[in-house]
């Protein structure tokens, strides 16, 4: 479910994108959606394989890596939920 949301709302802000509209909520939702559930579910992977999600042989290793880069990234998660707190929902700023 998270991983279907996440593409949903990926796909509204690259609609709202294509058709000129404002879109910038909606793409940092999309980041911050993605990037979480992206660690969440190589994360869970990880446990799963246990100490083979660690060997260079097995892509495992390079997906945890990769996922951990996007939660940093061209804005770093917690940067992603205050400009939305900030912008979208009127609150003062956090930083």
């Amino acid at each position: 479910m998270k991983i279907d949301a996440a593409r949903m709302l990926i796909y509204r802000a690259a609609a709202l994108y294509d058709q000129g509209l404002p879109h910038r909520y909606e793409c940092l939702a999309a980041k911050y959606a993605a990037s979480e559930v992206g660690l969440e579910v190589t994360e869970h992977g990880m446990r799963i394989l246990a100490g083979y999600g660690h060997v260079t042989e097995y892509p495992m290793q390079r997906y945890f890596r990769d996922a951990r880069v996007f939660t940093a990234g061209p804005i770093t998660s917690e940067m992603a939920k205050n400009q939305i707190a900030e912008n979208h929902l009127g609150l003062d700023r956090s930083y």
